[in-house]
């Protein structure tokens, strides 16, 4: 729970209510994505099937869109899974609120820090606990897009916490202290 806010930073955002709108027009947010988080803006805590249903959402193909675009918005910090209820595959359901509704001391703690710092963070603890990665493992893992993770691999260069090491046709990233065993 204490990296959470360190997570939330990284997306830069103030947790309006129009926040989505940015990534719905940068193409982080499908339509779908965009449909549910206005539903659980204006509905409150919905439970998936309820949800489903309420936004028209019946066909095999439509589901798996809607699996999609929850996920998309769970990843960015949109929406939260917040309950779990039933027993077995046809009467399991999951619950979702608006992440900002459900953790607003997430958002107070994750004002005072920028994106680029948060950025900075959670890849300097990536590498710690993994011990070294290469950029394509750190994009696949943190999802931030080519752009933020070089900014950020290059601030923590210059900053001398981490080296970039040869390892086979890539380079590998390993903390500094590490370096000489890498």
């Amino acid at each position: 729970m204490r990296t959470l806010p360190v997570l939330y930073a990284t997306h830069g955002r103030a947790g309006e209510p129009d926040d989505h709108l940015e990534d719905v027009k940068a193409g982080r947010i499908s339509e779908i994505g965009r449909r549910i988080i206005e539903h659980v803006t204006v509905k409150g805590e919905s439970q998936t099937r309820r949800m489903r249903a309420e936004l028209g959402i019946t066909s095999k193909e439509g589901r798996t869109q809607y699996d999609r675009a929850l996920d998309e918005v769970q990843r960015l910090m949109y929406v939260a899974r917040v309950k779990a209820v039933g027993e077995g595959r046809e009467e399991y359901n999951y619950t979702y609120d608006l992440f900002a509704r459900r953790y607003p001391e997430v958002l107070k703690a994750a004002e005072p820090i920028g994106s680029a710092d948060a950025r900075a963070r959670i890849l300097t603890r990536a590498v710690e606990l993994a011990g070294a990665l290469t950029a394509r493992q750190l994009a696949k893992l943190l999802d931030w897009g080519d752009e933020p993770l070089r900014r950020a691999m290059e601030r923590l260069e210059a900053e001398g916490s981490v080296v970039r090491r040869p390892h086979g046709r890539e380079a590998i990233l390993v903390l500094a202290r590490y370096a000489d065993a890498a």
